[in-house]
């Protein structure tokens, strides 16, 4: 004869065959993971759950009936005040919060206040909260990773594109520019006006080349790189460009890091070569270690950089490389362009190739 095995009623069984709601009610609010509270209109602890009184290490005797909201909350009781007038008014309230947990560490828990009505007046208002804290912690690294997947695309595009400059400024320098050279020893008894004309060639080839690739900033330095670009820049667009590093301890910077910085003073001139009206620049550069601040300005006020420009989103890529911020505003009669650049740091980068 077949035996049939029965399963052993769980005490919640036992409670649904006994019909005692309450005692239900009890068990299944001391078994989830979700905090639950209820205070009354007079902000006074009527219930606490299982999950609620191990958060903040209390016991049910300490806090029902004999704290209210105000007491247990402390120091985070102001930032809940808004939130608590509401929901006595009858009206559900949502928000994220941040604190410590009496175990320790920092951890971030959502919020709801649901009003308790009777005949239409509110006698208390019931809390569901939620430690979100291990989903953060996700959203962090996964965010972290995107940033740095950007960082290295970035990276790479800026690494190629000084490749080939560099390329460019060599062939510009040491092959066309030898040709040039010789040619004008060898007409050096022809007309003044062809002799002239290829030293203006040869003047316009160097100056091309320091654009493409401005050597004299791994030779001499950053400030003095920049400063020699800004005399160049000078004789074709003529305007009075101020120029000072506020820190020196900037060529303490990889090549890498001082290269892209100049791109991104060169790249804002460039754009400013558009309008002919601008004839008073001024550019400031302020490192710390690990922040280098860029704040440049021209005198027309009412001319924006050009955002869909090829030197502007060779910009913005140096930008986003670096973890920084831009902002574009008028200042009394200038029009300011500030630049902050957080990822910067005076340690070098042993594995980094110079794109010099």
């Amino acid at each position: 004869m077949a035996t049939v095995s029965r399963k052993k009623a769980s005490p919640l069984n036992n409670k649904l065959i006994l019909g005692n709601l309450k005692e239900i009610g009890l068990h299944v609010a001391d078994h989830i993971d979700a905090m639950l509270a209820y205070w009354d209109k007079n902000q006074v602890c009527r219930f606490a759950n299982n999950a609620y009184l191990e958060f903040f290490k209390k016991s049910r005797e300490e806090l029902v009936g004999k704290i209210t909201i105000k007491e247990f909350k402390g120091i985070y009781y102001e930032e809940n005040i808004p939130f608590i007038k509401k929901v006595l008014k009858g009206k559900k309230q949502a928000f994220e919060r941040q604190m410590l947990s009496p175990a320790g560490g920092k951890r971030y828990i959502v919020v709801k206040y649901y009003p308790d009505f009777d005949n239409g007046e509110v006698i208390g208002f019931f809390m569901h909260a939620e430690d979100i804290t291990p989903i953060k912690k996700l959203q962090a690294r996964v965010l972290e990773l995107e940033k740095t997947k950007k960082r290295t695309v970035l990276r790479s595009l800026i690494e190629t594109q000084e490749r080939e400059r560099e390329f460019i400024a060599h062939e510009l320098r040491d092959n066309i520019n030898q040709t040039l050279a010789f040619c004008k020893m060898t007409l050096a008894n022809v007309s003044a006006g062809i002799t002239q004309n290829i030293h203006k060639v040869i003047d316009d080839l160097n100056e091309l080349g320091l654009k493409l690739s401005p050597s004299i900033i791994s030779m001499m330095g950053f400030c003095a790189g920049v400063t020699e670009y800004i005399h160049s820049f000078q004789s074709l667009h003529p305007a009075e460009i101020d120029f000072k590093c506020v820190n020196n301890s900037i060529d303490d910077l990889s090549i890498n890091d001082k290269l892209s910085i100049f791109r991104i003073i060169q790249d804002y001139l460039l754009i400013l070569a558009t309008k002919p009206e601008i004839n008073n620049i001024i550019i400031s550069v302020d490192f710390l270690p690990s922040k280098l601040s860029l704040r440049m300005s021209h005198n027309t006020p009412d001319f924006f950089l050009l955002k869909n420009s090829h030197e502007f989103k060779d910009i913005e890529n140096r930008i986003d490389y670096y973890g920084g911020t831009w902002q574009e505003f008028k200042s009394k009669k200038e029009m300011v362009f500030l630049v902050n650049l957080k990822e910067v740091s005076i340690k070098k980068l042993n594995n980094s190739k110079t794109v010099i």
